[in-house]
């Protein structure tokens, strides 16, 4: 009788190692999904709930200026921003806003935007002087940040007494104006306006306003570069030209129903494309005006 016998123990303890770093892997995990999850809600929560409401009865019906948005992540969180702030009892102020990239630092960077605009917005009306002290803190606030990060964001403010439009733009695309009642879009071409540095860039970006009276019916439309740059299956862009179009061909509708139609459009265009960057936009419209 003979045997042979072999010492295993290195092996049973590695093997133990590995299931228990794979335990350690998979806790974690759980743990950045569960995170990440509560980040999204919370960011969630940011986005408006309900509107200001512009009318002597307090009926959003009846309001002179009506308001309408749509938000649809890349991920878990996203890095596209949108507020819109009652500043009087005639001017409501809207502002969008697109961090680099989409995930959880461009989502804490939106978070310090969102913070800060509804703590600036009351004080700075003008759209460009906004845009001015948001930049200084938010460059402040950067300075340690071992990574450049930088948003842009374009801000509008609507008198429904006057009508009068006011913008001032921090490297975003500026509003576009639709009219609801003839579909007619004024397409606002970025190389013909004046267009600031995005937010963070430099230390003392100068914003410039631009103003134009509104007529009733018109609508300012805001929307982040996530819409146009969606791409379908076969890597087609889905451009401004059909954004646009999708604008007018739904501007008969309500402004909430509007934008949910662009949005679906773009949305079973991209078919099962995985979604690239956040899609945004924000709606406002002068439903009259109040002399």
């Amino acid at each position: 009788t003979y045997g042979i016998s072999r010492d295993v123990t290195a092996r049973h303890e590695a093997q133990e190692q590995v299931a228990h770093f794979a335990e350690e892997l998979s806790s974690i995990n759980r743990q950045m999904h569960a995170d990440l999850v509560l980040a999204g809600e919370m960011q969630d929560s940011l986005l408006p709930r309900e509107y200001p409401v512009f009318s002597g009865d307090g009926d959003p019906e009846r309001s002179a200026i009506r308001f309408a948005h749509v938000y649809r992540p890349a991920g878990k969180v996203g890095g596209d921003l949108l507020c819109i702030e009652r500043l009087t009892d005639t001017k409501a102020g809207a502002f969008i806003c697109d961090a680099i990239g989409h995930g959880v630092r461009s989502a804490l960077l939106t978070a310090l935007v969102y913070s800060l605009f509804h703590e600036l917005a009351p004080r700075a009306q003008d759209p460009a002087h906004l845009l001015q002290q948001l930049n200084q803190r938010l460059r402040k606030m950067m300075e340690a940040a071992p990574d450049i990060v930088f948003a842009t964001a374009c801000y509008a403010t609507v008198d429904h007494e006057t009508g009068e439009l006011a913008w001032a733009s921090a490297g975003h695309p500026p509003p576009d104006i639709l009219c609801s009642k003839s579909g007619a879009l004024e397409h606002t071409d970025p190389d013909h306006v004046p267009v600031g540095p995005a937010l963070v860039l430099l230390p003392n970006s100068e914003y410039k306003t631009t103003q134009r009276v509104l007529a009733p019916g018109n609508r300012v439309i805001m929307v982040t570069d996530g819409f146009p740059e969606t791409h379908n299956p076969e890597g087609e862009e889905y451009g401004e030209e059909r954004l646009c179009a999708q604008l007018q061909h739904h501007a008969s509708t309500a402004p909430q129903e509007m934008l949910n139609n662009v949005l679906a459009d773009a949305e079973s265009f991209r078919g099962d494309a995985p979604l690239e960057d956040d899609m945004c936009a924000l709606c406002m419209e002068l439903a009259h005006i109040n002399s």
